[in-house]
């Protein structure tokens, strides 16, 4: 008998919740709309100058690189694929500037001056300006490194 209620109240929920669902239905499809829409019509094309701006640019000899850093000298330091941190002169004259020995996938600058490089083998790594590598961390909190990729400086380790 007890089960017998229950049916006949889920079936009267089902039957409320139905009626409830297809008035608004109802209501959507035939109450006006109270947007009166406008028509657009674009204006008439107008010339634009071209830009010249980016003809002087040329190509880094960088392809290898994910990430690349730039001193306050203009010069452009990447990471390539055989563990080499190469510097790119204004002039276009490359060299290589450190050997981290894995593969730097993400640069940042210091404070202090040194390149910072997310190294996806070795970990975290500092280079001094003379191209000296010092591995800063392979581990957070006990857990090793997988893959470092990139990473920010923040002011504090919370952040801000």
């Amino acid at each position: 008998m007890k089960g017998l209620g229950q049916a006949r109240f889920v079936k009267n929920k089902l039957a409320l919740a139905a009626a409830v669902f297809t008035l608004l239905i109802g209501v959507m499809l035939f109450a006006p709309a109270r947007i009166d829409p406008v028509a657009w019509t674009p204006s008439a094309a107008r010339a634009i100058a071209p830009n010249e701006d980016l003809r002087r640019m040329t190509s880094l000899p960088l392809a290898q690189a994910e990430d690349v850093a730039v001193d306050a000298q203009g010069r452009v330091y990447g990471g390539t694929t055989d563990g080499r941190i190469v510097r790119v002169l204004p002039d276009g004259t490359v060299e290589d500037f450190a050997v981290t020995g894995g593969r730097a996938l993400g640069l940042a600058w210091h404070p202090d001056g040194r390149l910072i490089a997310a190294d996806c083998f070795k970990g975290l790594l500092a280079i001094a300006p003379d191209g000296t590598v010092e591995v800063l961390s392979t581990e957070a909190d006990g857990v090793p490194f997988k893959f470092t990729d990139d990473g920010r400086w923040c002011k504090d380790r919370i952040g801000t």
